[in-house]
């Protein structure tokens, strides 16, 4: 039994239309670097419309949020475009226990 898309995948069409370079068209574009602890990664930035900047770099340090561990420090992310910082959150540190501080204070005691 054959399946039921390879006699239609076997035909091979040409396209009816054809794309063509026309001109170079200015457009309004910004680029988005995202700072994880206050650096710059060069490997995070974006270029989008100025329109949708804010929005795009919102989306992207939730994810990263999200994405990152947390750490016994607290982490900032921040989205800027020309340095101005437009959107920030933090990855949160582990918290001391009380149960961790009353040990402690009980083995230095």
């Amino acid at each position: 039994m054959t399946s039921t898309t390879s006699s239609r995948a076997s035909v091979a069409a040409t396209p009816p239309w054809t794309y063509e370079f026309t001109a170079f068209e200015k457009e309004r574009l910004a680029r988005i670097d995202i700072m994880i602890n206050g650096k710059v990664v060069d490997a995070l930035a974006l270029i989008v419309h100025r329109d949708f900047a804010e929005q795009r770099g919102r989306k992207l340090i939730l994810k990263l949020k999200k994405a990152i561990p947390r750490h016994q420090f607290e982490i900032p992310l921040q989205v800027a475009i020309g340095g101005k910082i437009i959107a920030r959150e933090n990855i949160r540190a582990y918290r001391k226990g009380r149960h961790s501080q009353a040990l402690r204070r009980r083995c230095h005691a």
